[in-house]
């Protein structure tokens, strides 16, 4: 027998998400329907003959179910290939397209046949990955089947309504978006091309969501030449793919506010305010301090992307119990990404609860209080921040929603937290 449902249609290339890879060089980017066919007569509007099968078989008799139709199209009139004993190599159908009329859908079944409820229907011209192919039930003198995958899930549809393809899935579908993968500090320098050439146009920090509009080839960088067209906050460029991670994490949104950094209902003494007299100026200007116990929870003041941690002070370390100004770069700390571009920080921690990229809710634990680094005793530091590429960047006016008033707590105040998930 020959085979003739399956189309073999011209390859379009498309490049898969690339890995991430170490700094580029030199010049590096990474700076610091109604119906279902499966046969013939129609099974309710589902190709494939689903539960109205039953009354094709006892209607037709001899007639095989039709496992695609709207109407009554038999499986003759859409080109099927004979059963054979020959099966596609799956070397030239890696995915396959559904071919069913507009208005139809393609049922997937849990085993090759039509006797099983359909786990699932697909629409016309749906692309999906093929695992295997089999013999099952015949259908107009055709017996082959599909193993396919699609959305999470798996199945059996039969081949009369599907066309082998080597085509790609969309990048809307494999790479919608990437994340930032250079490492802590860092920051991914967005081109004006796909190229080093050129000075960047923008920076975008580690862990940082943004938008792919299309995968492209460019210069190579450490072997890899891949580079994504990317959006973000109203601009576009290119970054190169060693530097980044394709997945479909939607970024967070842009916060509604701040809350307290301690667990709902919980209550806190601000040891030191805005524009402390022993440490908040200049570039800290606009932090608070809350005096704390040892290993009391702190929690995200709003949704972010973990962009820095330090977790390296522990016990025996000089810096541990607090220590002078050279104990400064020891504190461990938490540094979160905000959906508007603002980042917070939470520092001098005993312990860090989550790990870089890492989605973190508002109210969702960060770490446990301590006083690690330059610090008097525990307590925890923290602060509204611009993005700068560094853990500590400058200060911005932060305002707590669950705080009466302006929402600037004084020194000496006792604040409750209504920072509840």
């Amino acid at each position: 027998m020959t085979w003739r449902g399956l189309v073999w249609p011209v390859v379009v290339w498309v490049v898969a998400c690339a890995p991430a890879r170490s700094v580029d060089e030199g010049s590096p980017d990474a700076a610091r329907a109604t119906q279902t066919p499966d046969g013939g007569t129609s099974d309710g509007g589902v190709f494939d003959a689903s539960v109205a099968d039953a009354a094709v078989t006892t209607q037709d008799a001899g007639m095989d179910p039709p496992d695609a139709a709207t109407a009554a199209p038999d499986a003759g009139a859409m080109s099927q290939p004979d059963a054979g004993p020959g099966l596609p190599d799956l070397s030239n159908c890696p995915r396959a397209r559904v071919t069913v009329m507009a208005g139809n859908v393609l049922n997937v079944r849990p085993d090759p046949s039509t006797s099983g409820t359909p786990l699932a229907t697909l629409d016309p011209g749906a692309l999906v990955n093929v695992t295997s192919a089999v013999h099952g039930e015949s259908i107009s003198n055709n017996s082959v089947w599909l193993l396919v995958s699609f959305n999470g899930a798996q199945g059996y549809a039969f081949s009369g309504y599907l066309a082998c393809t080597l085509d790609e899935p969309p990048v809307a579908e494999t790479c919608p978006r990437i994340r930032v993968t250079v490492a802590s500090g860092a920051t991914l320098n967005v081109r004006g091309d796909p190229s080093t050439v050129h000075a960047p146009v923008a920076q975008l920090a580690n862990a940082r969501i943004v938008d792919v509009l299309a995968v492209v080839h460019g210069e190579s960088v450490n072997g890899v030449d891949v580079w994504y067209q990317v959006s973000f906050d109203g601009q576009q460029g290119f970054v190169h793919a060693g530097f980044a991670q394709c997945t479909t994490d939607e970024p967070p949104a842009p916060p509604d506010g701040f809350y307290l950094p301690i667990p709902c209902g919980t209550s806190a003494r601000i040891s030191q305010g805005n524009n402390g007299t022993f440490s908040h100026n200049g570039r800290t200007q606009y932090a608070y301090d809350f005096s704390l116990g040892l290993n009391r929870p702190l929690v995200a003041m709003a949704a972010g992307t973990v962009l820095h941690i330090y977790d390296q002070t522990g016990p025996g370390d000089a810096c541990y119990d607090g220590g002078p100004s050279s104990c400064f770069p020891y504190a461990n700390l938490v540094v979160l990404l905000h959906g508007d571009g603002t980042t917070s920080i939470y520092k001098h921690l005993n312990r860090v609860d989550v790990a870089l990229g890492q989605v973190v809710a508002r109210g969702a634990q960060v770490g446990l209080s301590g006083s690690t680094g330059y610090s008097t005793g525990p307590h925890a530091h923290v602060m509204r921040q611009v993005e700068c590429g560094a853990a500590n960047c400058q200060s911005l006016p932060l305002r707590f929603v669950d705080v009466a008033g302006r929402g600037v707590p004084a020194t000496g105040t006792t604040v409750t937290s209504q920072n509840c998930p």
